[in-house]
């Protein structure tokens, strides 16, 4: 068989995130940073609803039968996603009480953003990028920040590693910040390890189902 040279490795980095969300519609915005902060699949994000977001607990739980593997997936929430969604989730009760999906659109459910990402992407010179691509970067953004392999895929709901090491795509910057890491690793151990202990508690979870 040839091999595949056609795989996709766009992914956005951080200020490319913070300026594609910022030039987005309203309603755009908070799917951008769920996407970013979790990896989670477009179709997932927009069918995602209220009773599947705990923030008391900061986990979104996406159930069997909504996630491509049909596998249950328990998500927890970094600061800016549970910031993201209780503000929504305040607005909402506000002007649409009676909606149960998390992302609307004057009141209705968002089916397609096609044309609002587009625009977003052209506002900041991003033409021709992906929602898909955020995906890429949520994987790249794990691994960067010291979650295990097989924790990280369990957030991703990646099957394999070897999908799952497509989606970690290297920079010229990660080889540059590599030449940085030992100088930087006490400092940023405090920050690594607590998104780790973060990420253990989504195994366990995963684990006490079973």
């Amino acid at each position: 068989m040839l091999r595949e040279n056609n795989v996709r490795k766009e992914f956005f980095e951080h200020d490319e995130y913070q300026a594609l969300r910022a030039a987005a519609v309203d309603y755009l915005k908070p799917i951008i940073a769920t996407g970013y902060n979790t990896g989670m699949r477009k179709g997932e994000i927009l069918s995602l609803k209220w009773p599947q977001v705990n923030l008391r607990e900061r986990t979104i739980t996406l159930d069997p039968g909504t996630t491509k593997n049909d596998e249950r997936r328990v998500i927890y929430m970094a600061d800016e996603l549970y910031d993201t969604l209780a503000e929504l989730k305040v607005m909402q009760e506000y002007g649409w009480p009676h909606v149960d999906h998390v992302f609307v659109r004057e009141g209705r459910p968002v089916k397609s953003i096609q044309r609002s990402w587009g625009a977003a992407c052209k506002a900041v010179g991003l033409e021709g990028r992906w929602f898909h691509d955020l995906r890429r970067s949520a994987v790249r953004n794990m691994v960067r920040a010291g979650i295990p392999e097989r924790v990280a895929m369990r957030i991703s709901g990646h099957k394999t590693a070897s999908i799952f090491a497509r989606y970690n795509i290297t920079s010229e910057d990660d080889l540059q910040r590599a030449a940085q890491a030992i100088s930087q690793y006490h400092d940023s151990m405090g920050t690594n390890m607590g998104t780790i202990e973060v990420a253990e508690r989504i195994v366990q979870e995963a684990d006490g189902d079973k």
